[in-house]
């Protein structure tokens, strides 16, 4: 475990995920989520922070997802 010295150079590990009601708020349409993931996804496959695998994983779930109207 890191020990809070060490928040300022790698952020918070605590978080709360986002409530239904803010996510309908940032992605009205489940395209527009599912493309920001992506997006993001890539981003941070690329950067080396997450496996093929997990990032594949990240794009199934965001397909799946109930955020958003169709």
């Amino acid at each position: 475990m890191i020990g809070p010295g060490f928040e300022f150079l790698y952020g918070s590990h605590e978080h709360e995920p986002f409530n239904s009601a803010t996510l309908m708020k940032l992605y009205r349409k489940k395209v527009a989520y599912v493309s920001q993931m992506n997006r993001a996804t890539n981003a941070i496959l690329k950067q080396g922070f997450i496996l093929k695998e997990d990032a594949q994983t990240i794009r199934q779930e965001a397909a799946h997802s109930n955020i958003g109207k169709k």
